[in-house]
């Protein structure tokens, strides 16, 4: 391994390796079905399982995943459904620079336009109680 020592801002020394292509995580795309649509109400299931699949992939995904099944796949300050995960923001209840942590009970989904309302008009949100199953 190619690598070298150099010392950070406190003078403590530092060891950096050299990337190698080899120790990159081979990652397989899983296939779709063929005849899938996102629009037909009747594949929603299918759908929600590959979504659920994809953002289970990473940490952050992960974490998102279980935000949106606590919120029942809705916005906790509209109640509207959350269609994109990529149209929705990782809202801090909380604020960090207020001391909120990052844990998911100081965490909620906002829509991208809900979550630019709530700092710009000042809303607060407060996590969703999810319905009881069974009642």
């Amino acid at each position: 391994d190619f690598g070298v020592t150099t010392r950070n801002e406190a003078g403590e020394p530092v060891a950096y390796a050299l990337y190698r292509l080899a120790d990159t995580k081979i990652v397989r795309h899983m296939k779709i079905k063929g005849d899938f649509n996102p629009f037909d109400p009747a594949q929603a299931a299918y759908g929600e399982q590959l979504r659920m699949q994809r953002m289970s992939k990473d940490v952050w995904g992960y974490q998102r995943s279980k935000l949106w099944d606590a919120q029942e796949g809705k916005c906790a300050l509209c109640n509207h459904p959350i269609d994109d995960h990529d149209a929705c923001d990782d809202h801090h209840i909380v604020y960090r620079e207020h001391g909120g942590s990052d844990a998911l009970s100081n965490r909620v989904l906002l829509h991208r336009v809900c979550h630019q309302r709530v700092h710009t008009l000042g809303l607060e949100v407060a996590k969703p109680v999810p319905a009881r199953k069974g009642l």
